[in-house]
C-alpha cells in the first residue's frame, strides 16, 4: 500500500467531491501491506502527521509486514528496525485490527528485545496473528504478549526457532484458538500436552506441528490408553498435519554421523508409532490426517497404518508423504515399509476412507 503523508482537504468547489474522498479512505486503508522497513517508517509518519491521519486507524483491519532482503546484517539498522516496529504498535488510536502478519529476515532485524507489551495497543480485536522468520525479534516475549493482550485470537501461526514453551503456554491459557500452526524446535511433548489441557482444547479444529522436538515419553506417561476421564482431548479437531523433525543424527563415541552417507537417513527415533497413536487417541472426531515423514522413520508400517485407521472412526482422508521422494528412485510406496496387502487389509472395514501413500491411492 502506498501511504501519502500529505492528506489535506482538497480545494474542490463542490462539497460532493470532498465527501467522495472521505468515503473512499476506508477502502484504501483497510488492508495495509508493507514489504520494507522504509514503508513501515512512511506508514508510521503518515499516522503521526499534523493532518491527523491517525483517525484512519479506525479503518485498518489487516497489517502485513514482510521484509526479506539480501543485504548483509547491520547492527545499527537492526536496532532502528526493532524500534520502528514498536513505534508502529504503540501509536495511540482507535485500533480495530483483526489480522497481523510479521515476516522478518535475520538480515533485517537481529534484535532480541523483551517486547512483552508489543500487542498492548493493537491486540484487543485481533483474530489472526502470523509470526514468521529467522529474526530473534520473533521470540518468547512476543508470544507472551499475544497471550496477555489478544483475547479474541482464533488463528495463530508461530514459525521461528526463537519461540519456546513459555510464551506458547501463556497463549494456550488465555485464548480459544480454532487454528494453530507451530514450527519450532523448542516445542516438546510437554507443550503439546498443554494444548490438550488449555482453553483451546475445546475449540481447536486445525493443528499443524512442524519440526517440533517430540518423543514418546510425555504421551505414553500422561495420556491414558483409554480416555475415560477425557482430561486430554481435542473434541473438535478436524485436521491434523504432522511434519517430522529431520534434524537428529545418530553419532558414534567420536561424534561422527552414523547415517548411510546421505542426509536422507536423518530422522527422529524418539517419536515412534506408539507415541503418535496415543496422541491421535485424543482426537476422536478427526477427519483429515497428513503425516510428512521419512521412509526411515519408525512411524509408518503396515501395523501402524492399520491402528491409525482403527482408532480414528471419523477419519475421511489419511495422507502419508515422504518429503525425500524426489531424491529417491521411484517406488510405489515411496520406500515406506508397507505392502499393498497390508494397506488393503487396513481398509477392509473402511471403504469410504481415502488412503494416499506415495503413488498408492485407495480411491483410484
Amino acid at each position: 500500500m502506498q501511504v501519502s503523508t500529505s492528506i489535506t482537504k482538497p480545494s474542490f468547489p463542490d462539497e460532493v467531491c470532498w465527501q467522495f474522498f472521505r468515503n473512499i479512505v476506508p477502502l484504501l486503508w483497510r488492508d495495509v501491506q508493507l514489504d520494507s522497513f522504509f514503508k513501515v517508517e512512511s506508514f508510521c509518519s503518515a499516522l503521526n502527521s499534523p493532518v491527523k491521519t491517525v483517525e484512519y486507524i479506525d479503518f485498518i483491519r489487516i497489517i502485513k509486514i514482510k521484509s526479506k532482503t539480501l543485504r548483509a546484517p547491520d547492527e545499527q539498522r537492526s536496532k532502528q528496525n526493532a524500534i520502528l516496529l514498536k513505534r508502529l504498535a504503540f501509536i495511540d488510536g482507535p485500533w480495530k485490527l483483526t489480522s497481523f502478519t510479521l515476516d522478518l529476515d535475520f538480515r533485517e532485524c537481529q534484535i532480541s528485545g523483551q517486547w512483552y507489551d508489543f500487542f498492548q495497543k493493537i491486540g484487543a480485536n485481533l483474530e489472526e496473528i502470523s509470526l514468521h522468520g529467522s529474526s530473534p525479534f520473533l521470540n518468547d516475549a512476543l508470544s507472551t504478549s499475544i497471550g496477555m493482550y489478544c483475547p479474541q485470537l482464533k488463528k495463530l501461526v508461530l514459525e521461528s526457532r526463537y519461540f519456546n514453551g513459555n510464551g506458547i503456554l501463556h497463549i494456550l491459557q488465555s485464548c480459544h484458538l480454532v487454528s494453530l500452526t507451530i514450527w519450532c524446535r523448542q516445542v516438546t511433548g510437554e507443550i503439546i500436552l498443554a494444548i490438550l489441557e488449555g482453553k483451546s482444547s475445546q475449540s481447536l479444529e486445525h493443528l499443524l506441528l512442524k519440526n517440533c522436538d517430540l518423543d514418546d515419553g510425555p504421551f505414553l506417561t500422561s495420556i491414558p490408553s483409554k480416555l475415560h476421564s477425557r482430561k486430554y482431548t481435542l473434541p473438535e479437531l478436524k485436521s491434523f498435519i504432522y511434519v517430522e523433525s529431520h534434524l537428529y543424527f545418530d553419532m558414534d563415541d567420536n561424534g561422527r554421523h552414523l547415517d548411510d552417507g546421505n542426509n536422507l537417513g536423518v530422522y527422529n527415533m524418539r517419536f515412534s508409532s506408539l507415541g503418535l497413536l496415543r496422541l491421535l487417541e485424543t482426537c476422536p472426531t478427526l477427519e483429515h490426517l497428513a503425516l510428512h515423514v521419512s521412509h526411515k522413520s519408525p512411524l509408518i508400517d503396515n501395523e501402524s497404518v492399520a491402528k491409525i485407521v482403527e482408532k480414528l472412526p471419523c477419519l475421511l482422508v489419511l495422507e502419508i508423504v515422504n518429503p525425500f521422494h524426489e531424491f529417491l528412485n521411484f517406488d510405489v510406496f515411496a520406500h515406506f515399509n508397507v505392502t499393498v496387502e497390508g494397506l488393503l487389509h487396513s481398509l477392509e472395514k473402511r471403504p469410504n476412507l481415502r488412503l494416499k501413500l506415495g503413488a498408492f491411492d485407495s480411491m483410484v
